[in-house]
Formats: structure tokens, sequence, C-alpha cells
């Protein structure tokens, strides 16, 4: 089956709940340092199969907030392996009212000096990080992922920029738990230490994701799916519901009515059919004549069809 014809490739704009669920998916296990949000934008146009130039801003908005979840998470992670190790037998009750990063940490003298006070969570000091970023518009105008540090925080990061992904990272060195003695040293993203420490991050997080899939897996034996009754009417969505369309798409389809999702399915069984993909790039379409007097364009792509295709749908 081709891409653009089942859920995830079918050329039909997902929804900003989908765009969300699915960079959630993408920020388990990667790298921050090297992520960035064109990254995620053409890993996500993959996915579902349509352009998302339009969606920048909302991609990045939502990368911001998922790094800032991640990084509470990832403070309450620490916080129940602690307790582990020091033998407390906490009831999972209670540990969820303690929430998401309510341990105080201490703040470095250059980060204390900077936010003005001595302690304080670090979901809080990342919150607080932000809110002066943005009130003082130190993000680049032309990349909002790169955060152009002024004195005040260059006197506390020994550096002229940051980026919304290693921030988080750079922060760890001005935050000290209860019981340590030193501040983490924070390694440089080219340091053979740091490549070895977040390989071996990896690796566990594979080894744990691995047991994961094995799970679902021998569950889904134990609980197969039940096949669809035949007897039993499909739900119709937006996508599945049949609705009207244009003479010129009636006469390309033989047919009065058709669903979205059953358009875009007879459109690329038609240029498979008639091999109108460039053998040079398969994500351009070279259109005939039938073709280009329907979509009004000789040359179109994989995301730009379904576009194209819009006017003909008669609401």
């Amino acid at each position: 089956m081709s891409k653009h014809e089942n859920g995830h490739g079918s050329g039909l704009e997902p929804t900003e709940e989908q765009l969300a669920g699915a960079m959630k998916e993408m920020l388990e296990g990667a790298d921050l340092d090297s992520l960035t949000t064109k990254k995620i934008r053409k890993a996500l146009e993959q996915k579902f199969g349509s352009e998302l130039r339009h969606k920048k801003e909302f991609i990045r908005a939502t990368l911001t907030d998922l790094i800032i979840k991640r990084e509470k998470v990832s403070e309450n992670e620490d916080e129940e392996e602690e307790e582990e190790e020091e033998g407390k037998e906490v009831e999972k009750k209670k540990r969820g009212n303690a929430g998401f990063g309510k341990k105080m940490l201490t703040l470095s003298d250059k980060l204390a000096g900077f936010l003005g006070v001595g302690q304080e969570t670090r979901p809080q000091v990342v919150k607080r990080m932000w809110a002066y970023i943005k009130e003082n518009n130190l993000q680049d105008p032309n990349d909002g992922r790169k955060i152009i540090l002024d004195k005040p925080l260059q006197d506390v990061f020994n550096r002229e920029t940051l980026t919304a992904f290693n921030m988080n990272r750079h922060l760890t060195g001005h935050l000290k738990k209860e019981g340590e003695a030193d501040f983490p040293v924070v390694l440089d993203s080219d340091d053979e230490e740091y490549i070895r420490q977040k390989e071996e991050k990896k690796r566990k997080r594979d080894e744990v994701n691995k047991k994961k899939r094995a799970a679902r897996k021998k569950m889904k034996k134990k609980n197969p799916k039940k096949p669809r009754d035949p007897n039993k009417p499909m739900v119709l969505n937006a996508f599945t519901r049949p609705i009207k369309i244009s003479e010129e798409l009636q006469m390309f389809l033989n047919k009065d009515e058709a669903s979205r999702s059953e358009v875009v399915k007879k459109l690329w069984e038609y240029i498979k059919a008639n091999d109108l993909q460039n053998p040079a790039d398969k994500r351009e379409i070279i259109c005939d004549e039938k073709l280009t007097s329907l979509l009004g364009e000789e040359r179109v792509t994989s995301f730009s069809l379904n576009k194209l295709i819009q006017h003909h749908y008669i609401k």
C-alpha cells in the first residue's frame, strides 16, 4: 500500500493535536543538541505527507513547551531514583501528590545573582529564564530556537548564544541537589566523556523500549484484536464521508460523490498506473494532459497535490 493511501500519509493536513502527538513521540530519546525545528518539520511532513511550512510557528512553540515539560518529567524521575536508593518506601499516591519538580535546588552564585533567589525548583528556573528571554526579545528573529544572550546572561553562562534545546543542559551546571558537594560539570557536546554518557543513556533507553515493545507484543497475542463485523456499518468522519465534488472531478472519477480519502487514493492509483512520478524525485508528479486539466499545473508535488484538489470539493 502506498504511504499516501494510509492514515498517516494520505496527504490530508493533520490537526494540531496530531502534530503535537507526533512531536512528543519524536522527542523520546532524541538528542536535543542536534535537533532543530526544521528537522522536526521535515519529519512531520514525511510522516503525514503534507506540506507544513505555514505551521512553523506552531511547531516551534509546541517544541519549546514539550522540552520544558520533559524537563519536569526528568526532574521527577531523578527524585524517585533518590528515594529508592535511600530505601524509602513511598506509596505511588504520595509521590503523585508531591507533584513534578517540587524539589528545591541550590543555585550557583552567578545564577542566584541573576534570578535574585538562592534556591528554586528546576521548572521554575526554566520558566523564569524563558520569561526573561521573551521580555527582552533575545530570540534570534531569523531562527527562534537560537537565543542571543545579553550581558547579564553572558556572565552566567560564559557564552554568547544558547538554543532552546541546550539551555536546560547548561542550566544543570548551576543547579545543585541537596547533599551534593559540588555543582555538576557540564561537558561540551563534542567532549568524549559527554558522547560516552549520551551513548550509555541511549543504550539504556533502547533496552527499556525493547522490553516495552516485547510486552506490548505479548499482550496483543494474549488479547488479539477482534475482526471488524462486516455487517456493522463503518463510522464516517470528515475524511471518509462522501461529499459533493466538481464536474471536472466527477468526470475524472466517473462518479458523482466521493470521500476525501477516496479522491486521494484514486488520484494516486492514476498517477502510479500512468507512471507519472519523476524517476529522479518520486515526490514530484509530471502531470499528463488529463491531470493537468484537473489540477491546473503541469508539475506538482506529493505535498501540493492535496492543496490543489481542495477547490473541487463542494461544501
